[in-house]
């Protein structure tokens, strides 16, 4: 199981010695869990970490040794980093509608 996890966060490290044992359904576990430890990371302002593991779901998408299921890892991917793109913009449009007291500068709409 270990290098299962190892493999997905460096696909091309495993393609490349020609082991391929990540499954559909283990892609798709990772990628979940890589969407919850980003939220998770975020919501404790820990904006580096998601950016880290929003990096870790943007490189598996250099794998192209899982053709066969690759159009639902971009659609899994992308919707990972379309909601670390919301979370991003509510950040700043935060900070540009409020004072640091939580005094309102104003609406954006």
């Amino acid at each position: 199981m270990n290098m299962h996890l190892e493999e997905l966060d460096d696909p091309q490290k495993f393609a490349e010695d020609g082991i391929n044992v990540i499954s559909h359904q283990e892609y798709v576990s990772r990628l979940n869990e890589l969407k919850h430890k980003i939220t998770r990371a975020w919501q404790a302002d820990d904006r580096v970490t998601s950016l880290k593991l929003s990096i870790k779901v943007a490189r598996l998408l250099m794998d192209t040794s899982v053709l066969q299921f690759y159009p639902a890892l971009f659609v899994l991917a992308t919707d990972v980093m379309d909601m670390l793109g919301d979370m991003v913009w509510q950040r700043i449009k935060q900070k540009a509608e409020f004072f640091e007291d939580g005094n309102v500068i104003s609406s954006l709409p």
